[in-house]
């Protein structure tokens, strides 16, 4: 019988039933559409996310020296005040449902093209301890960008959760395109083969629109 562990995971448990508990008091009142409740996820993964930046500026082998129990604090403070504020956007910009399910998934999309421009720029800059400290929140920064920027794109447009789906779907054919045709072509550049990504996912998704 081991004290130390059951304690653990009946701390666990609590957290999780409170958790559970909080969260169905939060929206209990709500009217939660898909696309309002894809933006609070999104919300919650950036907030999570954000540890990321962080941990890169202090240096990997740094945060190593640092309890683990302060990064789950962070996390569990970072998350769910996340999915607070962007359910504050959600209704300050006014989105529709099909509008908040785009920016949601440009999120995504903006770390990804982010991550494939600077590997195009530098690829070896994730392995550099240096170039790495920016590296990181660039990318970080690319994906709340990106949502900032498609909120803008889609302000003044009619969206629906249909166009929505339908766009998001084009973004993984576009990427599919690009496995099927990397492997007909065995294309061994790196640089090309990002480039050909980039132009592919982005692509399809500009074509979908």
């Amino acid at each position: 019988f081991n004290d130390e562990g059951t304690v653990s995971t009946g701390f666990r448990l609590i957290t999780f039933g409170a958790s559970f508990y909080g969260m169905y008091n939060y929206t209990a009142n709500m009217e939660i559409p898909y696309g309002r409740f894809q933006f609070q996820l999104s919300g919650a993964q950036l907030g999570g996310a954000s540890i990321l930046p962080i941990m890169a500026v202090i240096g990997w082998d740094n945060v190593e020296k640092i309890n683990r129990k302060v990064w789950w604090m962070y996390e569990m403070i970072a998350i769910p005040m996340s999915l607070k504020f962007a359910d504050k956007l959600y209704y300050k910009w006014h989105l529709s449902n099909g509008q908040a399910s785009l920016v949601s998934a440009s999120t995504n999309l903006g770390a990804i093209n982010t991550m494939l421009l600077l590997n195009l720029i530098y690829e070896d800059g994730w392995e550099d301890e240096t170039l790495n400290k920016f590296y990181v929140p660039l990318t970080y920064l690319g994906a709340i960008g990106s949502g900032y920027l498609t909120k803008n794109y889609v302000s003044n447009k009619s969206y629906t959760e249909d166009d929505a789906v339908f766009i998001e779907i084009s973004s993984i054919v576009g990427l599919t395109n690009f496995i099927f045709l990397g492997n007909l072509l065995e294309i061994e550049d790196a640089k090309i083969n990002q480039l050909l990504l980039l132009t592919s996912i982005n692509g399809f998704t500009y074509l979908a629109d």
